[in-house]
C-alpha cells in the first residue's frame, strides 16, 4: 500500500532531493494521532542544493493504520525513500526520541538525530513534573481547560465574561 505522495515530475519544480542536484540530504519523520484517533506519519526532506542553499520538501503525510512498531515504520520509510529515488543518499533522519522511531531509523541503517525541540520539551516537562508547585499549577490549568472544552454553556459564559471585561477573546 502506497502511503505517501507519488513522485511527480513537476512536484518539486524540477528540484527533486536527489544526489544529482544536492550535496546533502537528511530526513525528518514524525508520527501523531489526530483528535479522531487516526494515526499519521509525515516525512520531510531537507537538503542543500549545488549552490549550498537549504531546501525542504514534505515528501508525504498519510494515515498510518498499522501498529507503530519499528518494523512497520521502517517499511513505510524505506518505501518512501525508494519511491523518491533517495536510496543511498539520505545521511540521517531526525525524529522524536520514541524508541520505535529510533529503532526504525537504525534498522534502515541511517544515523538517527534526536529532534532538538522535542528534547527541550522533554526536559521542561520533566522539570515541571519534579517541581511540586509547578506540577500543581499545570494540573489545575489542565482541569480548567478540560472544563471549558467539555461544556458549551461554560464556554459561552466565558466568552461573555471576556467581552464584558473588554478582554481579547480566549477560546478554549
Amino acid at each position: 500500500m502506497l502511503l505517501f505522495y507519488p513522485r511527480h515530475p513537476n512536484a518539486l519544480a524540477n528540484e527533486t532531493p536527489t544526489t544529482e542536484h544536492h550535496s546533502a540530504t537528511t530526513g525528518e519523520a514524525d508520527m501523531w494521532t489526530s483528535l479522531t484517533m487516526e494515526s499519521y506519519l509525515e516525512v520531510t526532506c531537507h537538503y542543500t542544493d549545488s549552490n549550498t542553499e537549504l531546501g525542504s520538501v514534505v515528501l508525504g503525510v498519510s494515515k498510518f493504520p498499522k501498529s507503530h512498531t519499528a518494523d512497520n515504520i521502517k517499511e513505510a520509510l524505506s518505501e518512501l525513500i525508494s519511491d523518491w529515488g533517495l536510496t543511498g543518499s539520505v545521511a540521517a533522519m531526525v525524529t522524536d526520541n520514541a524508541a520505535n522511531m529510533v529503532s526504525a531509523i537504525q534498522k534502515l541503517g541511517l544515523r538517527h538525530l534526536p529532534c532538538f525541540a522535542h528534547t527541550i520539551n522533554l526536559i521542561v516537562k520533566r522539570a515541571v513534573e519534579e517541581h511540586k508547585v509547578m506540577a500543581d499549577i499545570r494540573s489545575r490549568a489542565r482541569r480548567v481547560v478540560s472544563y471549558f472544552r467539555s461544556s458549551t454553556n461554560a464556554t459561552e459564559k466565558l466568552i461573555l465574561a471576556q467581552e464584558e471585561q473588554e478582554m481579547h477573546l480566549l477560546h478554549p
